[in-house]
């Protein structure tokens, strides 16, 4: 009689015991089944290095009936720890009892005959069902499935029950929805970094060009300095020459109508060299020839002072009463070079800038006077001025 339903017992290796017991009747000792499971849980059911000993209802593992061990037994160990050992029953579904053909043994055979026949076909079902591992320990396990539309269940993290939870299918449309929301933001969040980073390069290309515009701007602030310094040099020096050539005029007109000639035309030369000059602050070239003009013009005057403060010194020596009308080169009051007071026959023109014309006989046809001599002054109308810009010797012609 069987009063007990363990139909299997699970072990935890120690690294020391090779002894199994198994709690359970069997009719042979085939119906005694071994599997060891790995501490990654790994499942072997064995087919040797083990035996079962019926009389003492316990399996060796590892072990070997006698005369049937392995030359390297050594080589096995007992079960480490982490590791388990699982024994159980596992007998074939068939039943091998005939009886007479008398009653009631007839009838009997068949009630044992149906029994088989059910297990046969729980088998059947139960081969095609989902079930634990027989490793797997199930006491206090919660075998109830529960049940709403639309979800599904899983295992409580106590791994004693199930519990409901979302559809797996409805969570991953769910999933893969959001998923393509990501994927669309993440290439718009890429195309707007794309966008920055173009815009951040154009930026630096745009601050590198006004470093360099600020580079050149002061290098040509710095070049213009430099000509507009040199343009100021050439200045004092076109002023300098023109004050020169304005004192040159000034004593040259004192002494002779020639020296004063030069000097105006020095005067005029330093004026159009120091307007030159003004203008160089663009054209410093130009004010450089202008200046130059300018210095040989006073050179030119200065030298013409010089001669005429020699012949008015040679004119006056022994001079006592000089005459300006004396013609006899011998006579003491004749004065050597002596300028010429010309009478002005008529006017040419009537602008407020009156030019007179000279008939004199002294005059050539270009305005110059024959005998090379110094004209101080004009006679216009019984006056007497002074050579200037308004009055000057020109020919009727």
């Amino acid at each position: 009689m069987i009063q007990d339903s363990v139909n299997k017992v699970v072990y935890e290796g120690n690294g020391e015991a090779t002894e199994f017991f198994y709690p359970f009747e069997i009719t042979k000792n085939t119906d005694v089944k071994v599997m060891i499971v790995s501490p990654e849980g790994a499942e072997t059911i064995l087919t040797n290095d083990y035996y079962v000993d019926v009389e003492r209802g316990t399996v060796v593992y590892p072990g070997w009936v006698s005369g049937e061990e392995p030359s390297n037994q050594g080589d096995f160990s007992p079960l480490a720890d982490g590791w388990k050992l699982v024994v159980y029953r596992e007998v074939d579904y068939t039943q091998e009892v005939s009886m007479f053909d008398q009653y009631p043994f007839k009838v009997i055979e068949k009630m044992i005959d149906k029994n088989t026949i059910l297990a046969q076909q729980l088998k059947e079902v139960a081969d095609r069902s989902l079930k634990f591992s027989i490793a797997q320990a199930i006491d206090g396990v919660d075998m109830t499935v529960p049940y709403e539309a639309g979800k599904s269940f899983r295992w409580h993290d106590t791994e004693k029950k199930l519990v409901l939870t979302e559809d797996p299918a409805y969570v991953r449309r769910i999933v893969e929805n959001l998923s393509a929301q990501v994927q669309e933001q993440s290439s718009a969040a890429v195309t707007s970094a794309q966008t920055a980073s173009a815009a951040a390069s154009s930026a630096v290309a745009a601050n590198e060009n006004a470093v360099n515009a600020e580079a050149k701007s002061k290098l040509y602030m710095e070049t213009t300095k430099g000509y507009m310094e040199t343009t100021e040099g050439y200045m004092n020096s076109a002023s300098s020459s023109a004050t020169k050539a304005a004192a040159s005029e000034s004593a040259s007109y004192k002494n002779s109508l020639s020296a004063s000639t030069h000097a105006n035309n020095a005067a005029e030369s330093a004026t159009a060299s120091n307007k030159s000059a003004t203008a160089s602050a663009t054209s410093a070239e130009t004010a450089n020839t202008k200046a130059v003009q300018a210095v040989e013009a006073a050179n030119a005057a200065e030298a013409s002072a010089e001669k005429a403060a020699e012949a008015a010194t040679t004119a006056t020596a022994g001079q006592m009463q000089a005459d300006w009308n004396e013609t006899d080169t011998t006579s003491k009051a004749y004065i050597k070079n002596a300028p010429k007071f010309l009478v002005v026959s008529e006017r040419i023109r009537g602008d407020d800038e009156p030019t007179y014309g000279v008939t004199s006989e002294l005059l050539i046809s270009d305005g110059t006077l024959a005998t090379e001599d110094t004209v101080l002054s004009v006679n216009v109308e019984d006056e007497s001025y002074a050579v200037s810009d308004q009055y000057s010797v020109k020919t009727t012609e």
